[in-house]
This record gives C-alpha cells, structure tokens and sequence, in this order.
C-alpha cells in the first residue's frame, strides 16, 4: 500500500474524528485509555494554545484525517518528549502507517531541540512493540502491563 502521510495542524476537524474515533473500544483498548467524554475532549482542545509541553497533529493520509500524533511532556531542559500516536480509521490498521508517522513525529521532536524520545505501549500490542523496536527503539521497563521505550534522536 503506496499512501502519502503528512503531518498537519490539529483543527475542529481532527477533534471532531477523534471523538468518533474514541468511541472505537478495540482503539482505546490499545491506548489504554478510558472512555472518552466528548465535551471533555472539547475542553482539552480549548487548552491547547496555551500549552507548552505538548504537541498534538493531525495525521492525513492521501489528504483524509486518519489519525493523531504528538509530543507531551515536552521537558527542554533535559531535552527529552513522550511520544504518542494513533490511526483512528481502523480500516488502515496493519498497513505500514505508522513507520512514517513514528519518523515524521520523531522529526518534529528533534526540530524542537529533543535529543531523547520516549513512550508507552502495552506489552500485550504486539504490532506498535515490533513498530517501535524496528524504529530504533528499546526497552527500559515494564510496569503492570506497561512498557517504557527510549529513543535516541
């Protein structure tokens, strides 16, 4: 599958999907994340101007909002961001998206001055482990089913 992955900014209309992409179970499952409250996310979004350790963009794929990838705990005195991704549209699961996303979200964190990226992925996700270990990378910990990965930028 030959499709064009772009990065963009994160409008009302990444919000909107999103909130229908957090009804999908199965996706929150893998996010490890609760239920979603719509006015919630709302909210959140209303924040986002304000915030400077953290980074959210949509993801378009062939110009179709597909997902959301990011930056939190931006900390530029240690020169190190948590990464976070998810392709909401799960008819693009398992396509080879995320190789992309996880280098063009990489990329944002080094323009921003990161030298170290990290995350969380549940250690049952077999798909996002392999994602991450083929990328660079490796394990730190593991805690209640969760496993930390560290990446030099």
């Amino acid at each position: 599958m030959n499709m064009s992955i772009k990065l963009t900014t994160y409008d009302e209309e990444f919000l909107e999907c999103s909130i229908k992409w957090f009804r999908n179970k199965e996706l929150l499952k893998l996010l490890d994340a609760g239920e979603v409250d719509p006015e919630g996310q709302r909210k959140w979004f209303s924040t986002l101007p304000d915030k400077t350790d953290y980074k959210i963009w949509g993801i378009l794929s062939d110009g179709i909002p597909v997902g959301a990838s990011g930056l939190k705990h931006i900390d530029p005195d240690n020169m190190v961001a948590e990464y976070f991704g998810y392709i909401g549209e799960s008819s693009l699961w398992g396509k080879g998206l995320g190789k992309e996303i996880l280098s063009l979200t990489c990329d944002k964190a080094s323009e921003l001055g990161m030298e170290k990226v990290y995350l969380h992925v549940l250690s049952d996700n077999i798909r996002a482990l392999r994602l991450y270990e083929k990328n660079g990378f490796a394990a730190s910990s593991e805690e209640d089913g969760l496993i930390t990965m560290w990446k030099d930028l």
